[in-house]
């Protein structure tokens, strides 16, 4: 998880009073002494890791309701499991609109914080998506195994 906007290839580059300036003691001091995996709990990072906490939340909440395990009763009574349900064009729509507001609060031009941001919510998006894809593979295979 990069820390500086704007660093990268293609991107324009630092002036040294920018550089200057995320390098400085005090700034380190404020992004949690440094480290990535600071467990500390200084600087911004607990809050960082609460935001990032609370969007993975939003946007994993729907998942489990998109698959929903069906059972069928055979001609004896016995519940038999079949194949899970598959989302609704509605649900998928849902799915869409908690990815863009979850983009959005990154986008100031949405009112949100700042563009740095859009890097660490992709990535949760990018894992809901994966998981998303687990669960739809588990609902157009093989029944689960219990």
């Amino acid at each position: 998880m990069g820390r500086i906007a704007g660093t990268g290839g293609g991107g324009p580059s630092i002036s040294s009073t920018t550089s200057a300036i995320f390098s400085s003691v005090e700034w380190v001091a404020l992004q949690g002494g440094g480290s990535s995996t600071n467990e500390s709990g200084t600087g911004l990072f607990p809050i960082q890791r609460a935001f990032l906490e609370s969007s993975s939340k939003r946007l994993n909440e729907p998942l489990p309701y998109m698959f929903p395990e069906s059972v069928a009763v055979d001609e004896n009574g016995v519940a038999i499991t079949v194949l899970p349900s598959l989302p609704s064009r509605f649900d998928l729509a849902k799915l869409e609109k908690n990815i863009r507001e979850e983009l959005s609060l990154a986008d100031p031009r949405s009112g949100g914080g700042e563009l740095s941001m859009t890097s660490m919510i992709s990535q949760i998006i990018v894992d809901m998506v994966e998981l998303f894809c687990v669960e739809a593979k588990g609902a157009t295979s093989d029944i689960r195994e219990e």
